[in-house]
């Protein structure tokens, strides 16, 4: 998507958080593309506008979030994706809920989860580098990696991004134990969506 792109329904000047491409039918800002997916459907779809927020984590850092919803095909989800001034990969929460759910509670159900991991701590920067804390778990969300073209991935912990050999380093302090992976949905399941 081009720089200068415009919704096809609205007109309305579009970032790459703010549109959604679809297939036939060109650019839809996610308030317009919300509206024809209902209106396809026939189904009541609450998408009120939210401002962004700002929450701050362990450190006391302030995260600004974009709060973004979109009806999709298993329900209402909602986004929250940290905006930062270098345009790194940051902090992103998720959560879904049934098509008809009110934004407001869902977002309640986003706020949560939000303060509650941004409130929790992975990993420290060291005298020897970063390091995992005491719990000596570490969490983190799957990215892609330009710099290796996807062959391997940036691991987003506590907001900041990682190579992969960066997380190899934190983990070659526990050399000899056992590492026991586990992948999950990063998006959080609210009441009983399709």
């Amino acid at each position: 998507m081009s720089q200068d792109s415009k919704c096809g329904a609205c007109g309305k000047a579009l970032g790459s958080f703010d549109s959604i491409s679809v297939a036939g039918e060109g650019d839809r800002c996610h308030p317009c593309f919300n509206r024809e997916m209902a209106d396809r459907l026939g189904v009541a779809f609450d998408h009120t506008p939210l401002q962004p927020i700002v929450i701050t984590d362990a450190d006391g850092v302030p995260h600004t979030f974009q709060i973004r919803s979109m009806l999709v095909a298993t329900g209402h989800e909602m986004e929250a994706l940290e905006i930062t001034n270098d345009q790194q990969l940051g902090y992103c929460f998720r959560v879904l809920g049934e098509i008809e759910t009110d934004a407001w509670e869902l977002f309640r159900h986003l706020y949560a989860d939000m303060r509650r991991e941004m409130a929790r701590r992975h990993v420290e920067r060291t005298e020897f580098g970063w390091q995992l804390t005491s719990d000596q778990r570490l969490v983190g969300r799957i990215e892609w990696d330009s710099d290796t073209n996807g062959a391997l991935p940036l691991i987003v912990i506590d907001g900041k991004p990682f190579t992969w050999e960066q997380v190899g380093r934190m983990l070659m302090t526990f050399e000899g134990f056992t590492l026991d992976a586990r992948v999950e949905d990063t998006i959080q399941v609210v009441g009983d969506p399709a």
